[in-house]
């Protein structure tokens, strides 16, 4: 994707957030980083994809269960074995 097309693609963005960060990284370089919305909505103080920090929610399970299977899948965790195995 260009980032004409990320910015096309974020600015018809069909649901109603508040804020939102996009950031796309090619290897290890940021292609792309912008922040969308307001940190502070009441104040007007928009979303910095620089320095606005967001809690961890339930995306953070997804990457945990990404991680796991991938162990599984390298035979470096075994999915029926005592969870104190590994701890």
């Amino acid at each position: 994707m260009t980032q004409k097309e990320i910015r096309t693609y974020y600015s018809e963005y069909p649901f109603k957030v508040i804020f939102l960060t996009a950031l796309l990284v090619r290897i290890i370089a940021a292609i792309f980083s912008k922040g969308y919305g307001f940190l502070d909505v009441e104040n007007r103080i928009p979303v910095d994809p620089e320095t606005t920090l967001f809690r961890p929610g339930s995306i953070s399970k997804l990457f945990t269960w990404v991680a796991v299977m991938q162990q599984v899948e390298q035979g470096k965790l075994d999915l029926d074995a005592d969870v104190n195995k590994y701890l």
